[in-house]
């Protein structure tokens, strides 16, 4: 894209603080918007790379992540949420493991007697295993169903379970996604216009481009590719940074702040009431109809972590 491109709905309202009265805040004359910029990360500015951050990046704005080609203002979804998620998993680490979990976690070095002494508590489960073993191979040669496992045995015969020493293990943090649900109904032939060019980008901005570029260490590919070989690579679709931000007598984030982002889903419904209607000159005023809704989902590129966030004490606004 060669130049920047902006676009807002609704139109009527504006986001410079230069064209509100001084006292705006003070007289309530203030818009929030959901901003998105539109991100072409292929030249990152300052030498960052949202997909090479291995969750972490130092840049600090944006623009430092790529070349903002395109900023859209929407009006306040109607659902905001930001959701947060930790992963863990169950772990059996059985009786060796637990022994030797206890070892480190003192800070003893593990010995061969820890190890022996782990191996003959686990004597009664491993006859257990391989009795059962030995019963799932009869019952596969004779063609006898049935399956049974050592702690099976142990249940069945002694009433008691082997310990599988489980614990709960943590995997990672997963990246947030965000989704939007906005409806945007022109009043005017410049909203429908601008309507228009907010699908028109988000479209271009999430697909990926054919590239006949070179590979890994310029092997592999080069410029002047014909053929299949000009549709060899697929350049990386657009990235987008989101905001939620007040205009006013003072410019200033609202609710949370959002890691760089890659969308994921863009579904737009024209009939959004359930029919189809359309401006009374098709040719000149909207001519692809006079509302439609806009659903969108993004998945940040980074992980968020106790770095990322000031004291809970701390009144600024954090992810």
């Amino acid at each position: 894209m060669a130049s920047s491109l902006t676009y807002q709905y609704p139109k009527d309202v504006s986001t410079s603080t230069s064209s509100l009265p001084s006292d705006a805040m003070s007289r309530g004359l203030t818009t929030d918007f959901l901003v998105i910029y539109v991100l072409d990360t292929s030249s990152p500015t300052k030498g960052f790379n949202p997909f090479q951050s291995f969750g972490k990046s130092n840049a600090k704005s944006f623009g430092d992540e790529g070349a903002i080609v395109g900023t859209i203002y929407l009006h306040m979804p109607n659902q905001i949420q930001s959701n947060y998620q930790v992963s863990y998993q169950d772990k059996d680490i059985g009786a060796l493991g637990a022994a030797t979990v206890g070892a480190i976690s003192s800070g003893n070095p593990v010995t061969a007697e820890q190890i022996s002494a782990a191996a003959k508590s686990m004597a009664p489960e491993m006859a257990s295993n391989a009795l059962a073993t030995a019963l799932g191979i009869a019952n596969s040669a004779t063609g006898l169903g049935g399956s049974v496992t050592g702690s099976d045995l142990s249940v069945l015969t002694q009433r008691k379970a082997f310990n599988p020493y489980k614990e709960n293990v943590f995997q990672g943090v997963p990246f947030r996604q965000h989704s939007f649900n906005i409806k945007m109904v022109p009043r005017n032939k410049e909203e429908a216009e601008q309507i228009k060019g907010i699908v028109k980008l988000l479209k271009y901005a999430m697909h990926p481009k054919f590239s006949s570029g070179g590979g890994l260490g310029g092997i592999g590919g080069g410029g002047g590719a014909s053929g299949i070989a000009s549709t060899r690579w697929l350049d990386l679709p657009y990235s987008f940074g989101l905001e939620y931000k007040r205009f006013g007598n003072k410019t200033k984030d609202l609710l949370y702040k959002f890691k760089p982002s890659v969308m994921t889903a863009f579904n737009v419904d024209y009939t959004p009431d359930g029919n189809y209607v359309a401006g009374r000159d098709l040719n000149d005023f909207n001519d692809h109809g006079l509302a439609c809704n806009l659903q969108m989902t993004f998945k940040e590129t980074q992980i968020i972590t106790k770095d990322d966030m000031d004291s809970p004490s701390s009144p600024t606004i954090t992810y």
